[in-house]
């Protein structure tokens, strides 16, 4: 079974991955708790599920000076996919 083309078997592994990026102590603004916040946004404002999965992954890939931060956190989270591009990945790839 997937969910926006993301294995469900292998969604723990997923978000263990994104637990360790986000409470890794280097972050100070991309952390774990931004994430949260912006997951109480997101239920308050009844954001779609896209845009919940793009919070989850808008800096999953970061690094201090790089201006690819987002391109590669995209990156990472169509890599999830079950497929390259699942349909409606580009909104999603777009938001990231």
């Amino acid at each position: 079974m997937a969910y926006f083309g993301i294995n469900l078997a292998a969604k723990d592994i997923i978000l263990e991955n994104l637990t360790i990026n986000y409470t890794n102590s280097s972050r100070h603004y991309h952390n774990i708790q931004h994430i949260h916040q912006m997951l109480k946004l997101s239920e308050q404002f009844e954001f779609s599920a896209t845009l919940q999965l793009a919070i989850w992954f808008h800096d999953m890939i970061y690094k201090a000076l790089s201006t690819r931060n987002e391109i590669e956190s995209a990156l990472y989270a169509t890599n999830k996919m079950n497929q390259p591009r699942p349909k409606g990945t580009g909104y999603l790839w777009a938001i990231i």
